[in-house]
């Protein structure tokens, strides 16, 4: 199963691991960085999983991230947005940004919502599981649900700013 993955920097890895996860059959994936047959094989397998499983949030992540790897930035912009719509329930949306949780990689991902791209990735604690702003959402406090921490982060300037123990 392993035989043809190579690592090709980290969206290869992120979408091995998506398939990995997702218990699909994992084809020749190695050709990731060029706009190679492999690349659309790997979303025909993730657009099947997600017509079996249309409420797992991260398919629609990965398939943006494949599409536009393709250069199919409309087709991107697409599955961003219903990714987005998907993971409405670890959502916050503050001025010009979104921010997603991302509990697989203990993080808090920050959207761009006119672009629809990932401009910061703020580390929190291990196996974040809510979000929770304050009033005024200039500081979104999350629950490390591992790590028994609370992380505040500015909204502003899409930092960590205290980890509560």
């Amino acid at each position: 199963m392993f035989d043809g993955c190579q690592r090709w920097g980290y969206l290869m890895v992120s979408l091995f691991i998506v398939c990995l996860l997702s218990g699909l059959a994992v084809a020749d994936i190695t050709g990731l960085n060029g706009t190679g047959g492999s690349t659309q094989i790997l979303i025909d397998q993730l657009s099947k999983q997600l017509t079996a499983e249309p409420d797992r949030a991260e398919l629609y992540y990965h398939l943006a991230l494949a599409y536009d790897r393709q250069g199919w930035h409309d087709k991107s912009a697409q599955y961003m947005n219903q990714w987005i719509e998907v993971s409405n329930n670890e959502i916050f949306t503050k001025g010009a940004h979104a921010f997603v949780l991302d509990g697989k990689n203990d993080r808090i991902l920050v959207i761009d919502k006119a672009t629809r791209k990932v401009v910061r990735r703020i580390n929190v604690g291990w196996a974040p599981s809510s979000m929770i702003p304050t009033p005024h959402g200039d500081q979104l406090y999350v629950t490390n649900a591992l790590a028994n921490t609370v992380s505040v982060i500015n909204t502003r300037d899409l930092s960590v700013t205290d980890t509560i123990k």
